[in-house]
């Protein structure tokens, strides 16, 4: 009976994905040294070093950069890696090299799955972004920080946009994935998907804050047989606003309703959990719930800080209690279970805690805000950590 593998993923055969640091690899984790200045996408995809991971992948070697997959394995709860292996119905994964050629997945020359995040431009400084990630996260950072740092590290040129989406157009592409940034933001990315034809692009998806959609993308949306709207969204209202800053709740209002109107679009809420929403999930669910949009929960790992792990024990048990609730609504079964294991035994970082206490405290200080407003639960832990 063939050894089970449990490094194989098939992210390398099937999918790039492209950072705002210009550097390409088959997940958002895992990179490669190449930098889309470097070489195409068709020059990396059959690279050596694309091809070396797959081969290890066969061979049921571990990656040093899949880390976190593993990790989450161990613990328990689903990775990125199981996630992406079931989309592809690679269920078993020791028969890996036989359904790779049953699907002619190793015969391809191209990704067929393509996730960019092309700019970091992006009108809002989420506490748990990075300055790569939004331009508006970058300059607050930079001010915070006293250090200089230039938003053209991590934005594609004009004309590398051009050439980069018109060369996709021409592809035949199961899944386009915009990420930002803000992709919604950009405009020769609304203005290549209005003009060229892409027919042969089966489905569009788009990652956004909710906060600058407008009509144009409605008409760009029709040309697609099947679109995916994910709206990045942690909390309710002003518990939103306060997490991601400065996001008014009225505009997201606005483009759901807007959204949930034509034909071809999938709606559904990206929440990640971290030590800033776990409490005050449910009245995001509540809201989903109303507005019959399904919630797709993924797990905060960095920065560590706001990692939901690192919330007192008290608060941990608290959450554990209300999200419970929603156990057959939503996919977050896997958190549940981390944090049932996270009381019983009786788990807590309080180093980080400190750290995330002070970084809070320097941005509120900065935006004239405090995060006691969503969360005065946590006043009580925050005097002890400054005290540790």
């Amino acid at each position: 009976m063939p050894k089970k593998n449990n490094t194989f993923c098939i992210a390398p055969w099937v999918q790039i994905v492209l950072r705002t640091n210009k550097k390409i690899g088959p997940c958002c984790i895992l990179q490669s040294p190449h930098t889309i200045n470097d070489m195409s996408i068709s020059e990396y995809y059959n690279s050596d070093w694309n091809k070396q991971i797959k081969e290890d992948m066969l061979a049921g070697n571990a990656i040093s950069g899949c880390k976190d997959c593993y990790r989450n394995e161990e613990l328990g709860y689903p990775s990125m890696r199981q996630d992406l292996n079931r989309d592809y119905k690679i269920v078993k994964t020791d028969l890996a090299d036989k359904i790779l050629s049953y699907f002619k997945y190793d015969q391809l020359n191209y990704p067929s799955r393509l996730e960019l995040h092309i700019s970091n431009i992006c009108n809002l400084k989420c506490l748990t972004c990075q300055p790569e990630d939004s331009s508006a996260f970058l300059t607050e950072t930079s001010k915070i920080r006293n250090i200089p740092i230039s938003n053209l590290d991590y934005q594609l040129s004009q004309d590398k946009i051009n050439n980069l989406l018109s060369d996709i157009t021409e592809r035949n592409i199961d899944i386009l994935d915009l990420r930002g940034g803000e992709s919604m933001m950009i405009p020769k990315i609304k203005n290549i998907l209005l003009e060229k034809n892409v027919s042969n692009i089966r489905e569009l998806r788009i990652q956004t804050n909710g906060t600058v959609y407008d009509d144009t993308w409605g008409e760009i949306f029709s040309k697609f047989e099947k679109v995916e709207v994910h709206l990045s969204i942690d909390a309710y209202d002003k518990d939103n606003h306060y997490i991601r800053y400065p996001a008014e709740w009225s505009l997201i209002e606005s483009t759901v309703t807007k959204l949930k109107k034509i034909p071809n679009v999938n709606l559904c809420l990206n929440t990640v959990v971290s030590n800033l929403n776990l409490l005050v999930l449910p009245k995001l669910f509540d809201w989903a719930i109303k507005n019959n949009i399904s919630v797709h929960l993924t797990t905060l790992f960095y920065p560590e800080i706001y990692r939901y792990t690192n919330l007192p024990q008290q608060l941990l048990t608290k959450s554990l209690n209300e999200i419970s609730k929603y156990s057959e609504k939503f996919n977050e079964e896997h958190i549940l279970n981390q944090i049932t294991a996270l009381v019983n035994h009786n788990i807590s970082n309080l180093d980080l805690w400190e750290d995330f206490c002070i970084e809070v405290s320097q941005r509120d200080n900065y935006r004239n805000n405090s995060i006691f407003k969503i969360l005065p639960q946590l006043t009580e832990y925050w005097t002890d950590a400054k005290k540790a």
